[in-house]
């Protein structure tokens, strides 16, 4: 056997190994998707379990609705999604009446916060028209100007300057447009 096979022989070797270590670690892989997914599923789980109300003898999760605690089997009340024990009804009335007057307070507090948006998007809104109106109302009689210019240096008569009547049609003219867009 001469060395170009030897290697060549190696090569084959290495490339074997190499496929039977990708498929190990694709099925390693493949675990680890699952165990991830099981994992993620017990979080949920768990996250969905703490978040239940407690109960008042053993501090357990309970049941929305059921009469008695599965952990302990204690009898309790319900009033709202609050949990307590027997006797204690006053209580829970009170702990409901002021969870719904603090999300009451949270949701006028939303809406305020929404309300000061939109007026803040229309003052900006309002104060952009202005701006844009200002610099067309400084513009035009440049415009006007620039135009005339051109016109008396671009032909070859001479025209005349723009007496008084030209001024003030041009100041009724401004006018009647105010009036318009009142």
């Amino acid at each position: 056997m001469d060395f170009g096979q030897f290697n060549a022989l190696q090569n084959l070797q290495n490339n074997l190994q190499n496929l039977q270590n990708n498929a190990a670690n694709t099925a390693r892989l493949q675990q680890l998707h699952a165990n991830d997914a099981e994992l993620s599923r017990l979080r949920q789980l768990l996250d969905e379990e703490a978040k239940k109300p407690k109960c008042p003898h053993c501090g357990g999760p309970c049941e929305q609705g059921f009469e008695r605690c599965k952990n302990c089997g204690q009898e309790v009340i319900w009033h709202g999604r609050f949990v307590g024990k027997p006797g204690s009804l006053e209580r829970l009335k009170a702990m409901h009446e002021q969870h719904e007057q603090a999300q009451r307070q949270a949701h006028m507090a939303r809406m305020e916060a929404q309300k000061r948006a939109a007026q803040s998007v229309r003052r900006k809104q309002r104060s952009e028209r202005l701006a844009g109106l200002i610099f067309w109302v400084l513009c035009f009689p440049l415009i006007l100007l620039f135009l005339y210019v051109l016109l008396y240096f671009g032909t070859d008569r001479q025209l005349p300057w723009p007496d008084e009547s030209f001024f003030n049609e041009l100041q009724q003219a401004f006018q009647d447009f105010k009036i318009k867009r009142s």
